[in-house]
């Protein structure tokens, strides 16, 4: 597929993640999708605090449901920011 959204929703209804994608491929007999150009925006669970990643290649290993997300990895060019107001406070992390 192209141009690809996924939302995962946690146990209290509330969005966990959202994952966008250029290109998505799933491979059915290994339960694998690759993405590339990924961008994939985490609430954490503790404070609800944003958390954004980027990169240009991702593989997602599922769980027992096909839309349960169990894993995401990313390489190539990745990118980690933690947003804040306070300009000081802003985390970037570049691999």
């Amino acid at each position: 597929g192209k141009n690809i959204t996924l939302t995962e929703i946690d146990d209290k209804g509330h969005i966990a993640q959202t994952i966008y994608a250029k290109n998505l491929r799933h491979y059915m007999p290994d339960d694998f999708t690759d993405l590339s150009d990924v961008s994939v925006q985490v609430f954490s669970k503790e404070d609800g605090q944003e958390w954004y990643l980027k990169s240009d290649k991702g593989r997602l290993f599922h769980g027992e449901k096909k839309q349960q997300i169990s894993r995401i990895d990313l390489w190539q060019h990745v990118e980690l920011i933690r947003p804040a107001e306070n300009p000081q406070d802003i985390v970037t992390i570049n691999t």
